[in-house]
């Protein structure tokens, strides 16, 4: 489970990093696009040997989910039973279902060209009165998960998932790019809150965006490129950040 659990943060870290990266680029007009992970996909596919790496990709985050699904059924993070650690079960639990049906829709991409699955699920939802109340509930639970990312990065709180953190090659680095990672992935937590909190107000399944649409949607403001560069380095640190964590830390922190 060790090197499933290491295999899969490293692929995390560089989905984050490319998504960065690309984006980072498209901000500063050279070359680049604004990029969510299907944009990613897209670009791993245009290299060379590109269906393998996409492969290799879709199967590293199948076991990063695996090593969620394990936190969350048999608490390999030993968070317990208690309230506190119920919630975090859940939260593995949820983030290991993400990250599960992103793996599977790379794997069937080649089966079909169309993006619609998700706005359809949303539109299930919005077309009966309990599936609304649900996406609320979504939209806030969102809400908090980016103002505890936030918190984790701006105080640090995540040095203590870095179990052996005397050894890290360089602190300064491991701490800004923690810092400015969650930081980032926090506000664009707050962002995707906001995606479906509208979505479920104006009953439109189209509200509701990617990473993609995060981006897009930071510049429609003035200094709009200037956000979504911003918001680049911050994934890209957060990928950074992934090294260390998968280097560093354990199984059971």
């Amino acid at each position: 489970m060790e090197t499933i659990r290491k295999i899969g943060i490293i692929t995390k870290g560089i989905i984050y990093s490319l998504v960065g990266i690309l984006t980072f680029l498209a901000a500063i007009n050279y070359g680049g696009q604004v990029s969510g992970r299907n944009k990613v996909i897209n670009f791993l596919e245009q290299q060379t040997f590109g269906k393998t790496l996409v492969l290799i990709i879709a199967s590293g985050l199948l076991l990063y989910a695996l090593w969620r699904f394990y936190s969350a059924f048999l608490d390999g993070k030993n968070e317990g039973s208690d309230k506190k650690g119920i919630v975090k079960r859940i939260g593995y639990f949820i983030s290991g279902g993400i990250y599960a049906l992103l793996s599977i829709s790379i794997f069937t991409k080649s089966l079909s060209s169309s993006n619609s699955g998700k706005t359809d699920a949303a539109q299930m939802l919005i077309d009966n009165q309990a599936g609304l109340i649900l996406l609320y509930i979504i939209g806030v639970i969102l809400f908090f998960v980016g103002v505890y990312q936030f918190y984790k990065g701006y105080t640090l709180k995540f040095l203590k998932d870095i179990e052996n953190s005397g050894s890290v090659e360089s602190k300064t680095i491991l701490k800004k790019s923690g810092k400015y990672g969650h930081i980032a992935r926090g506000i664009s937590f707050l962002i995707f809150g906001f995606f479906v909190i509208v979505a479920a107000y104006e009953k439109n399944a189209g509200a509701i965006k990617g990473l993609e649409g995060m981006f897009n949607y930071l510049q429609i403001y003035q200094w709009g490129n200037i956000l979504m560069g911003l918001m680049a380095v911050g994934f890209l640190a957060y990928g950074t950040y992934q090294y260390f964590l998968a280097r560093y830390s354990s199984l059971y922190s």
